[in-house]
């Protein structure tokens, strides 16, 4: 055996309390940086499930494909899970929404679909563009759309998200 280590083990009998005291410490501190990481760890788990299955609706107005003058509104569900009990609500001065012939703005506020699958959408028909966008004034801001929604895993009755997008 080198002559080194026949001293480090000499050492070590002899301060064996502070070999012991100082191995306890960075066993300790190693079990307080894990502890750390694994809670950092399931917080970045939840957010990744979650976002994983939790859906995201959007609401846009285009141009229809077969007549460019016809505006239809698209409701989508670009998340992972399915959105449920979509509404949608006109906001602005409905009589000129109604005047401009949009059909929807009979109600301010009906229910679209009771669930929409992730990755489709529901179109509707909104309005002309002939109509809509006369004269050299852009349009008021006319739509918000208001959706709430409840998760699978969500108890009965239990709201899970909701969000509003609005169109200007």
């Amino acid at each position: 055996m080198p002559e080194w280590m026949h001293t480090v083990s000499v050492w070590a009998i002899v301060h064996k309390d502070h070999v012991t005291l100082l191995a306890a410490s960075v066993s300790a501190l190693m079990a307080v940086a894990v502890t750390f990481l694994t809670g950092t760890l399931v917080g970045e788990n939840k957010r990744l499930r979650k976002a994983g299955t939790e859906p995201e609706v959007v609401a846009y107005l285009l141009p229809d494909q077969r007549s460019i003058n016809f505006l239809n509104l698209i409701v989508a569900n670009v998340g992972r899970g399915p959105a449920r009990n979509l509404e949608l609500e006109l906001i602005g001065d409905l009589e000129i929404l109604q005047k401009k012939g949009v059909r929807l703005a009979k109600r301010p506020k009906l229910p679209i679909l009771s669930v929409l699958p992730q990755d489709e959408r529901f179109v509707q028909f909104f309005g002309s563009c002939l109509d809509l966008f006369e004269g050299d004034k852009s349009p008021p801001q006319i739509l918000r759309f208001a959706s709430a929604f409840k998760h699978p895993l969500a108890q009965r009755g239990q709201l899970y998200h909701a969000l509003q997008y609005q169109t200007s």
